[in-house]
């Protein structure tokens, strides 16, 4: 268990309390197919709202963090919150648990519903001003119970807050007062817009040394365009976002070069003739130092070579040609930025950090025989059937199972794998998240109703020259990694 100063004292939890498993009481508390995840997921954002003493969250606000908008279908699972501490409490010896319950509030009323009264038999016959003491009562201990940590340990969960979160959550109430104060004279800002003044009010509060800032959309119209950077970086240009950035490649590279600044540096990757010239113009009209892949650099099996510096039999732990071009991209970026501060390159940390690098849920081999990656376009998806084509010439089984969200291109991405890969067997499924594909939305091709059961069949019934691409929606990918190794970052 991991402990922080204003938390359990490490040596307490070990000596005193009893550190066993009790996950299972989650599992046999609970009824229904997907009660036991949402408690797992609802206890440690309870518990968060606790340590900090928030009162402030309806049904809605706890029902959106769990990626649905009804609030009245999280009843159910608050109530199994209580059986699962009551359990906890007879099986692990520990005094009363306090109730969570109360920190969640009607939207109208500011006070919970009627469902409480499973927690407190007589809240219904309650006036409003006996049931608001009951609650304030409720929370005080909820705020005042400092095992917190302790029963999410025995229960196995983590908690829901990382000191990121926290830090995000603080930046974004600043942000909230600036908005009232711009709405004076302003129109509301948008998403983008708000969380880029969030980063930047971040980073300015942290005192950074450096930013690597991705763009959203583009580049040039993109809310990070404010930003003048030292150094910009194009790593593809394809046929993706057309509603925004237009029909050809011409025009979406003249979006993409938008971010190139007047006298500044531009590292492009190895693009199509007609957006390579794009970024080329625009460069030579603003005076920007223009260096291009495979003219001003190159990295061919390993060996990497530049005006800057040169090195030989370099590892990239990235599987896929594409990943060498992406190193190289950022190995020329790398030696810019050291070559402006006038710094030494020490090349070990060098190769140590191209050993390294990881990345998930990007042509991930997260089990030997599974491979996840986001190919959630269509230029994505040629470099993954690319590596695809390379593991069938060395003789593997191959699998394809993909999952989506409706408003992408689907279509035309299970129709390139079906033309390009019909060897491979090909089944698409549908996930827990809003707006992924339904049995309606696809035809002619193999549906699987339980992607879990799917992949756990198939790793029972794997060899060693089997494999499974689970690719689609970045979305999708998250799901199925945090099924599969408990972790939901990825970007």
């Amino acid at each position: 268990m991991e402990c922080r100063n204003e938390e359990i004292d490490c040596k307490q939890s070990k000596n005193i309390y009893s550190m066993e498993d009790y996950s299972y009481i989650i599992d046999e508390a609970c009824t229904g197919e997907k009660t036991p995840k949402l408690v797992r997921q609802i206890i440690p954002i309870l518990v968060g709202w606790a340590k900090r003493k928030e009162t402030n969250h309806t049904y809605g606000d706890l029902s959106r963090l769990l990626g649905y908008q009804d609030g009245r279908c999280i009843g159910h699972q608050l109530g199994s919150i209580n059986l699962v501490f009551q359990r906890l409490q007879e099986e692990a010896g520990l005094e009363k648990i306090p109730t969570l319950n109360a920190l969640v509030s009607n939207a109208r009323t500011g006070i919970p519903s009627e469902g409480f009264s499973y927690v407190h038999p007589k809240y219904d016959e309650m006036d409003f001003t006996e049931k608001q003491i009951i609650v304030e009562n409720a929370n005080n201990e909820a705020f005042n119970y400092e095992k917190w940590d302790y029963v999410l340990a025995l229960l196995g969960l983590k908690p829901y807050l990382s000191q990121a979160d926290e830090d995000f959550i603080r930046t974004a109430n600043q942000v909230k007062e600036m908005e009232k104060t711009l709405l004076e004279t302003h129109d509301q800002l948008s998403f983008f817009e708000l969380l880029t003044l969030i980063a930047l009010l971040y980073f300015k509060e942290q005192d950074v040394d450096l930013v690597l800032l991705e763009v959203g959309i583009g580049g040039l119209l993109d809310t990070t365009n404010v930003v003048t950077g030292e150094i910009a970086v194009i790593t593809s240009i394809g046929l993706d976002h057309q509603e925004t950035l237009g029909d050809s490649l011409e025009e979406i590279a003249e979006q993409k070069a938008g971010i190139f600044k007047a006298g500044k540096k531009a590292v492009i990757a190895k693009l199509a003739p007609e957006a390579g010239l794009v970024c080329q113009n625009t460069a030579r009209e603003l005076g920007v130092d223009f260096y291009q892949a495979g003219q001003d650099f190159t990295l061919k099996a390993g060996d990497f070579s530049s005006s800057l510096a040169s090195f030989s039999k370099l590892e990239i732990s990235l599987e896929g040609a594409y990943q060498q071009e992406n190193a190289s991209l950022a190995l020329q970026s790398f030696l810019l930025f050291m070559a402006s501060r006038e710094e030494k390159i020490e090349e070990e940390l060098v190769r140590q950090a191209l050993q390294e690098t990881h990345w998930a849920g990007r042509l991930e081999r997260i089990r030997p025989q599974i491979y996840l990656d986001g190919a959630h376009n269509l230029p994505a998806l040629t470099r993954l059937v690319e590596f695809i084509q390379g593991k069938i010439q060395q003789g593997y089984q191959v699998r394809i199972l993909f999952g989506a969200l409706k408003r992408k291109d689907y279509q035309g991405m299970l129709g390139y794998l079906s033309k390009q890969l019909p060897q491979v067997e090909l089944k698409v499924t549908g996930f827990d998240y809003q707006g992924s594909l339904e049995e309606s939305d696809v035809s002619g091709y193999k549906l699987v109703d339980s992607y879990r059961d799917f992949i756990s069949k198939f790793e029972e019934n794997a060899n060693d020259q089997d494999l499974l691409f689970v690719t689609g929606s970045l979305y999708f990918i998250s799901e199925v990694r945090a099924g599969l190794v408990g972790d939901h970052e990825i970007s």
